[in-house]
């Protein structure tokens, strides 16, 4: 919800099947509930909210898989080619649960599990 309808768009022409959570649930949905669906589907979450990290952190679980964006700018044209480029060379990683962070400068991974950590 928190990121721009036109990432939809640009993902589908780059052959990436998405939808934006506007089109699927209710706009003030918990993150639970968006995260839980996403791991039914085996779909992956696009976001800049830091939160979905932090339910894996709590949780201990491997999916669903997370690309966060932590950029003043989230637009496709800012970051778009870094997103397509991490769905695709690290589409192994996501199908098996994983935590990506897409900055202007670098990208990193992290595999889920990533474990429970108290006071998070």
């Amino acid at each position: 919800m928190n990121l721009a309808l036109d990432w939809v768009p640009f993902l589908k022409e780059r052959g990436f099947d998405c939808e934006h959570w506007s089109m699927l649930g209710e706009h003030d949905a918990r993150d639970e509930v968006i995260a839980n669906h996403c791991r039914e589907i085996g779909a992956t979450i696009l976001s800049a909210d830091l939160d979905f990290a932090k339910l894996h952190a709590i949780r201990g679980s491997d999916k669903p898989s997370v690309i966060q964006l932590r950029a003043a700018d989230q637009l496709p044209s800012a970051l778009g080619h870094s997103v397509a480029r991490a769905l695709t060379f690290a589409r192994r990683e996501l199908e098996q649960g994983a935590i990506i962070t897409i900055t202007p400068l670098k990208v990193r991974v992290a595999r889920l599990p990533i474990g429970n950590l108290d006071n998070f």
